[in-house]
């Protein structure tokens, strides 16, 4: 399934789709197609004997005409000296993990690295401006890594439907899309003019219909139709460590997602770059769905890289534990490194803000057997934060269950007329008019 352009007739959306979409059909796509001739069989095993994967149509014999026409599809599909370097790429990174980089590995340079708990406050509130303005301009837009579903987490559907046990029983989804809106009301407010932030959604093959659904079910939680677009992230074959390529069944190549890190490709082939370009769409928020606590399209944050004048940046925070696996900005034999985003190294002015955890990261990966990066942790994460922000706008929050809704506050402005001086006893939530449950506001 390729990019969804949700439109405000929602009976009505358009919805271009690929091959692999899935869904039943009437008749066999392949019915009008004529069957692969022994002449067309001898080209492919040639063309396929060259890069030593002759071995995709051992089954040959066997199958149906349909069946034939499917795997010769499949084959022709892929771009085989491509994908030979991934692999050859790929088994070349495996080869040099055990290499110790301790030598080779240096912190980012000083002046392109800001600390939020550091910096002067004066610095972030112009950051903040700058970023508001941004999107008060429509320059501004968010990627969101949505393909992943919530397996581990016993869940069979995209993970961004999840619902981590809040008070407003809100989900990933949800919430990130009421905080886009509360953001265009910020940057109304502080310019004046009402801008639109769009919402780039990279789903996956087994993701993207129900992701659908889901939006257009929920009426894409008050955003505009037409500003919420999906695409499809691509996938690769899957190899043997040989290095050849697996058969799913005797007629279908094996695939898997391409990853985080096949973003760009999928951005170019399904037109997003060019709906960027045709929006005016300047600055990019790119974020995975999985993180509670994630600031989306953060103004402080784009300020930052606007007033730099950075063509590419990250958000950091200190690591947990020194074995914790996340990625570690640094700079390898002199280029900038970070695991999956390899883009990094082909900036022109790379710049990091290192942001505090407790804030701004917590993300959902696991059930909650597992005691952490669980809903039981994430859920927690947020309450405490919800809580600090009270106490920071001078109220009293007696226990430690504490929600507020990003009608509300994005994170914690105009809060103290609302509980300055006031007490609150557990379970706290304080909501607005547009929220579904009853609150304490």
């Amino acid at each position: 399934m390729g990019r969804h352009n949700f439109s405000s007739q929602h009976q009505q959306t358009h919805v271009r789709r690929h091959r692999n979409a899935g869904g039943a059909t009437a008749k066999s796509p392949n019915a009008a197609k004529p069957s692969p001739t022994m002449t067309d069989y001898l080209s492919l095993h040639s063309r396929l004997a060259q890069v030593g994967q002759e071995h995709l149509l051992k089954f040959w014999p066997e199958l149906t005409n349909d069946e034939r026409i499917d795997l010769v599809r499949d084959i022709e599909e892929l771009n085989l000296d491509e994908i030979k370097l991934y692999f050859d790429r790929a088994t070349v990174s495996m080869n040099e993990n055990g290499i110790k980089l301790d030598d080779r590995l240096q912190p980012l340079p000083e002046g392109k690295l800001i600390s939020i708990a550091r910096a002067p406050l004066e610095k972030l509130d112009a950051y903040r401006d700058e970023g508001l303005l941004q999107i008060s301009n429509g320059h501004v837009a968010v990627l969101l890594m949505a393909g992943g579903q919530g397996t581990r987490l016993g869940f069979d559907h995209p993970k961004g439907m999840y619902d981590v046990g809040l008070q407003s029983r809100k989900t990933l989804f949800r919430i990130q899309a009421e905080r886009i809106l509360k953001l265009e009301e910020l940057a109304q407010e502080a310019n004046g003019k009402r801008g639109h932030i769009t919402w780039y959604i990279m789903t996956s093959e087994h993701t993207v219909q129900p992701t659908y659904d889901y939006f257009v079910a929920n009426n894409f939680f008050g955003l505009k139709a037409e500003n919420v677009l999906l695409f499809e992230q691509g996938s690769l074959p899957c190899f043997e460590y040989d290095g050849r390529i697996i058969l799913d069944e005797k007629h279908r190549v094996a695939r898997a997602p391409d990853g985080n890190g096949g973003i760009y490709r999928a951005m170019k082939r399904q037109g997003i770059l060019d709906d960027m370009q045709k929006r005016g769409v300047l600055y990019l928020h790119a974020h995975s769905v999985d993180n509670i606590l994630i600031k989306v399209a953060d103004p402080v944050f784009i300020g930052y890289c606007v007033q730099e004048k950075a063509d590419c940046a990250a958000k950091v925070v200190e690591k947990a534990a020194p074995n914790e696996a996340v990625g570690v900005v640094a700079i390898v034999d002199g280029k900038y490194q970070v695991f999956v985003f390899d883009v990094f190294e082909f900036a022109q002015k790379f710049v990091a803000m290192e942001v505090p955890r407790d804030e701004e990261f917590s993300a959902l990966k696991n059930s909650d057997a597992a005691g952490k990066d669980c809903p039981s942790t994430a859920r927690s994460d947020l309450h405490r934060l919800h809580k600090k922000y009270i106490e920071g706008a001078g109220g009293i929050v007696h226990g430690e269950v504490c929600e507020i809704s990003p009608f509300v506050t994005y994170a914690g402005e105009n809060l103290a007329s609302h509980v300055e001086g006031k007490s609150f006893t557990s379970p706290v939530y304080l909501r607005d008019s547009r929220d579904p449950l009853h609150g304490h506001l």
